[in-house]
């Protein structure tokens, strides 16, 4: 499944996420969670709640099925995380 995430992340979320002007980062995939990660201009977006439930995680749906977990946010990480 992490493939799936990673390849649809690349391909198609985060390029959409980036144009304008945020950042996407992958935190955590298991069977039984997803953990994404928005930063730049998505923190404290206004947008925000919108991209998440009509964009993002519908695309995630598709490509994983109803099983995990998404968890989407824009809270800071901590730093290890940042870096990756």
């Amino acid at each position: 499944m992490r493939r799936k995430v990673e390849a649809l992340v690349e391909q198609t979320l985060r390029p959409l996420v980036e144009a304008d002007g945020g950042s996407l980062t992958i935190v955590e995939v298991t069977d039984a969670r997803i953990e994404i990660h928005l930063g730049g201009a998505c923190a404290g977006c206004p947008g925000l709640t919108y991209t998440r439930r009509e964009l993002l995680e519908p695309l995630l749906r598709q490509t994983v099925g109803a099983g995990p977990h998404i968890e989407i946010h824009s809270r800071r990480l901590p730093r290890a995380a940042d870096a990756s």
